[in-house]
């Protein structure tokens, strides 16, 4: 869960188990959660042996040390971003980065775009798309007169960290995959 938290990056609370792949979203795996609950459930045995070991406790000590190993510091990524805007750019017409930054995004994370090819446009890196419009939700890019700038907040190492904490609503649908495309993005990173 994102939120503000304290002074230092951590887990707080939890519960449950992390979805597994391909169990149909929240409705899916709240069907799945159930039928493994009812040894009497028609789907029980099939849901069992479908899941297999992909289930596993929640364990605050393990995910409190893993956000802090991810969100204590910048990620590199958002570095590197902050760092090819610093003197600011001009955005397409349609509101995206322009090919220069992708294609120097591209250069630095080539995994980012597996086809093997050069980058054209923004949402060709699909991580770099989402970091982009992270950054500019949680104040640390901020676009005036067409030029897309970091602003004054993402100069400081402790703000930048504060701001990407705390720049979601907790428990909505955008904070879940905002929070998921940053542990993407910083896991990218290491």
């Amino acid at each position: 869960m994102l939120g503000p938290g304290g002074d230092a990056p951590g887990c707080v609370d939890g519960a449950g188990t992390c979805p597994p792949e391909d169990c149909g979203g929240p409705h899916g795996y709240a069907e799945l959660l159930d039928a493994l609950a009812d040894r009497r459930h028609p789907e029980h045995q099939a849901m069992r042996e479908w899941v297999g070991a992909r289930l596993h406790a929640f364990d605050r000590q393990e995910t409190d040390q893993r956000v802090r190993n991810a969100v204590g510091e910048v990620p590199e990524s958002v570095r590197l971003l902050l760092g090819l805007l610093a003197d600011g750019v001009k955005l397409t017409p349609g509101g995206r980065l322009p090919r220069v930054v992708v294609r120097a995004v591209q250069q630095h994370r080539p995994d980012w775009y597996p086809l093997g090819r050069p980058a054209s446009i923004e949402e060709d890196l699909l991580p770099l798309a989402a970091l982009h419009d992270i950054l500019r939700h949680v104040g640390l890019l901020r676009l005036s007169r067409g030029v897309l700038r970091p602003t004054k907040a993402a100069g400081d190492e402790v703000e930048t960290v504060r701001r990407l904490r705390t720049g979601f609503p907790p428990r909505g649908f955008s904070t879940m995959v905002a929070e998921r495309a940053v542990v993407l993005i910083a896991a990218r990173d290491r």
